[in-house]
């Protein structure tokens, strides 16, 4: 069950991740970065500390948008309520042509997430929001916004040995992959006017802070209480409810191998087990560090995830593992207020209801998995369900009772030669519940290289959120023939306001298959590097809004009839799009489309790309 999610705090590790010397100290940086500059000199530049947003990446070529960051204090609010108010109504009215009253993806029925399709009737209560003392966490919390000045800078990082990566008060090593699209980043001057270091500090520019405890105390079998412990070929059992089987807390360090931890025993508290780890197989809190390599983690009981690190500065390693989880709300990797998880050749199994193999939850995390393998069957369970920032690479990931990736919020998913698949509901979603769980921004999905597959609805749903996709040479499947789909639902946000929002930038790609849209949502397709779509869009004439863009070896194959407000084409005798005899249908009022003069233009296959009247 992923439920209260609150705004982030650090970077995602994203784009194509690569662990490297995860742990290597970062004080020998040298000044290894060729510096451009739009707006600001290299002059100006000498001796300073600049912040700013990634707007892109190309290589080791990082654009920035500059500014500052803004520190407001939100006292006793979830998502602009008080903590004792009442749920936001449902919005009502809203007829759709797909039923699904199943409980929501990763969590409990009570709280009723995400599930469905803009086009369905998606009728239940609204999502709980916090409740008084019964939502641990709540208080006094601090909100750090990034205003961009207008000013841009482009660097070029030569030597990945400059980049540190934010976590609490410390900062641990980091590569070209911790970067992303929608990263701050903080980057210092020498005197000379070269950079001598870049900080990754957090991702989509808003995070927040509360409590990074629960009221429940951990405890274990096996802990290190500030303390340095090394445990070899070990059985370690657990079968009291809400003890872990190992702990490392107060800063403390656990070196474990070849071990068999077993887990048994039912948490007392949901709350407890999903945002601080209670009842684990092995979890890292309060700026604690365990690795663990070569070992079984099997959990039988419910709320007991396989491994969760909690807390700013609590790292998990993770080598050679492979983890069994059997009940509900259990887990298989899991952080939580800023903890960060970062696992290589790992082997993830749930079989429960609400049991993402990757998850992050109330806090925010970062997880990380290299040469994986995720398997879940339970309902409502998605390989990987991020309110924080996932990432996964060379790995196979499986859902068969879920969607296969579910982003909530200003929160990411990075995937890199990655083969995911979900047989539910959609093969992709992203959203914002409005429950106060994540912050409120742009939600991220990459993919470059693999193959994602959906079974059933859109391979992307995108839904009262804005989002981004940002798709580069992976293979595409989905048995619907429904590529993308932006739509409003009954069930998140405010009635006229809760459509989705999404760029989908396609590079080196091929897209097939229809393009949704409803009356309050909009689309921008934006098509580079000999990119191909093959698609009827927005054919019901629903959408607020789509636009496509395509550069000159780019192309669009046209499927049926097709309604669009914005056409932008760098080929402009227009001998890209393939017609097929279709007619398109375009916005003569809006002025980016000037270029087509308002007038019928008769295509190369016989269709028409025509004024909408």
């Amino acid at each position: 069950m992923i439920r209260k999610k609150y705004n982030k705090i650090i970077a995602v590790l994203v784009a194509s991740f690569i662990i490297g010397s995860t742990f290597v100290g970062c004080a020998n940086k040298t000044a290894s970065a060729e510096v451009t500059s739009t707006t600001v000199t290299a002059e100006q530049s000498k001796n300073t500390t600049l912040l700013g947003k990634v707007k892109g990446i190309d290589g080791s070529k990082i654009t920035i948008s500059l500014g500052e960051e803004i520190t407001t204090t939100n006292s006793n609010t979830a998502n602009g309520q008080g903590q004792n108010s009442a749920p936001p109504d449902k919005p009502v009215g809203e007829t759709n042509t797909q039923n699904n009253n199943s409980a929501p993806l990763d969590k409990t029925a009570g709280d009723q997430s995400v599930d469905g399709q803009g086009t369905g009737d998606n009728s239940g209560t609204p999502p709980e929001m916090p409740q008084g003392d019964g939502a641990p966490g709540i208080g006094n919390s601090s909100t750090t916004t990034f205003k961009t000045n207008g000013e841009e800078k482009t660097i070029e990082i030569k030597n990945e040995g400059i980049i540190s990566v934010a976590k609490g008060s410390k900062a641990i090593a980091g590569t070209l992959a911790d970067i992303t699209i929608g990263e701050i980043l903080s980057i210092d001057y020498d005197s000379t006017g070269n950079v001598s270091g870049v900080t990754v500090k957090s991702n989509n520019a808003t995070y927040t802070g509360g409590a990074q405890t629960g009221k429940l105390t951990l405890t274990a079998t096996y802990s290190a209480n500030g303390e340095t412990k090394t445990s070899a070929n070990e059985k370690i059992t657990a079968t009291t409810a809400d003890q872990n089987g190992v702990l490392a807390a107060n800063g403390g360090n656990i070196n474990i191998s070849g071990a068999s931890i077993n887990k048994s025993g039912d948490t007392t508290s949901e709350d407890e087990c999903n945002f601080y780890g209670v009842n684990s197989g092995v979890v890292a809190a309060g700026a604690s560090n365990i690795t663990i390599s070569d070992s079984t983690i099997n959990t039988d009981s419910e709320g007991s995830n396989g491994i969760f690190a909690t807390g700013d500065a609590s790292i998990i390693n993770v080598s050679n593992v492979t983890i069994n989880t059997t009940k509900n709300s259990s887990r298989g990797l899991d952080a939580t207020y800023n903890g960060t998880i970062i696992a290589k050749n790992t082997k993830v199994n749930t079989q429960g209801t609400h049991c993402a193999g990757l998850a992050t939850d109330r806090g925010e995390g970062t997880v990380h998995l290299t040469d994986g393998t995720v398997k879940t069957t339970g309902t409502d369970s998605p390989a990987i369900y991020s309110t924080g920032n996932i990432t996964a690479k060379d790995s196979n990931l499986t859902a068969t009772g879920s969607e296969a990736a579910v982003v909530e919020g200003k929160n990411s998913i990075t995937l890199n030669n990655c083969t995911i698949s979900g047989e539910k509901k959609n093969g992709v979603m992203l959203y914002q519940s409005m429950s106060g769980d994540s912050g409120v921004g742009t939600s991220y999905f990459n993919m470059t290289g693999g193959t994602l597959t959906s079974v059933e609805g859109a391979l992307f749903f995108i839904t009262n959120t804005d989002s981004e996709i940002n798709l580069k040479g992976a293979t595409l499947k989905n048995s619907s023939g429904v590529l993308l789909n932006a739509a409003a639902t009954s069930r998140w946000g405010n009635q006229g306001s809760n459509g989705g929002n999404v760029t989908l930038n396609a590079d080196s790609q091929t897209l097939e298959g229809a393009i949704t849209c409803d009356n309050i949502s909009t689309v921008i397709l934006n098509l580079k590097n000999n990119s191909t779509l093959i698609s009827t869009i927005n054919t019901d004439k629903t959408a607020k809004s789509v636009t496509v863009a395509l550069d000159k070896t780019s192309t669009w194959t046209v499927t049926g009839t097709s309604y669009i407000a914005v056409l932008s084409d760098e080929d402009t005798d227009l001998s890209n799009i393939k017609d097929n005899g279709n007619i398109i249908y375009y916005d003569a009022s809006n002025s980016t489309n000037s270029w087509l003069g308002g007038k019928t233009i008769t295509l190369s296959g016989g269709g028409e790309l025509k004024p909408l009247q």
